[in-house]
């Protein structure tokens, strides 16, 4: 069951939380953050939320009335993280948890910065192939689309279909597609919809492989923990 609640919506700021509740299990996330922080504790609090019951922040785009509380948020605890601040503030400061955790995240990219670059380029390898995957199908299909076009569609498309509205995307994927592809390619889109579900079930094969080897990624986690 999927629920929304508004905490601001103008020039002045906009957020919004977004719920997915599954038996006992729920997920939260924060749609943007134009707000002050403490602008975004009270409006939080009204709505008997804090900012420790979220498990992820989304910005749809870089406008201060929709990120200005997230790169707040951001930038104050990088400085307090660096500066060793964190540990002195008031227990009773919302959202502190969440500021400890991306403080200790902070330390631990810099202490082990070798390892950061090595993810990094590992992680821009890895979106290039899943945007491969979704080309190639097209060239299956027999759709003849430049290369640079289509991936500058693409991270419009991944960023759509990863909004918490859907099943792993499917469904709003599609849509994403039909759309880009037949506006500014003139794709059908009966073959923007093939498309998209090809490049899909494609990724989704890959996945059964990296979900066959995380219970050994855990064990590493664990053993990187202790």
């Amino acid at each position: 069951m999927l629920r929304f609640c508004c905490l601001g919506s103008g020039s002045e700021g906009n957020a919004l939380v977004v719920e997915a509740r599954d038996g006992p299990c729920v997920t939260r996330v924060l749609v943007d953050d134009g707000f002050r922080p403490e602008q975004l504790a009270a409006r939080l609090a009204r709505a008997r939320l804090a900012l420790e019951d979220f498990d992820a922040v989304f910005v749809t785009h870089e406008h201060s009335d929709h990120a200005a509380g997230v790169v707040a948020l951001l930038t104050f605890s990088f400085v307090a993280a660096s500066k060793g601040v964190l540990n002195h503030l008031p227990t009773r400061l919302p959202g502190l948890q969440i500021l400890k955790e991306w403080g200790s995240t902070y330390t631990l990219f810099v202490l082990r910065w070798r390892s950061t670059l090595v993810a990094a380029g590992l992680s821009c390898v890895m979106l290039g192939l899943y945007f491969l995957t979704f080309y190639f199908s097209a060239l299956a299909l027999g759709l003849g689309l430049p290369l640079t076009d289509f991936f500058a569609v693409m991270p419009i498309v991944d960023l759509v279909a990863a909004l918490p509205v859907s099943l792993g995307g499917f469904g709003v994927r599609e849509g994403a597609f039909v759309t880009l592809l037949g506006q500014l390619l003139k794709v059908p889109a009966a073959e923007a919809v093939s498309l998209s579900l090809l490049g899909a079930l494609a990724s989704l094969a890959w996945g059964c492989v990296g979900l066959a080897l995380l219970p050994a990624y855990r064990r590493e986690v664990r053993t990187f923990r202790q």
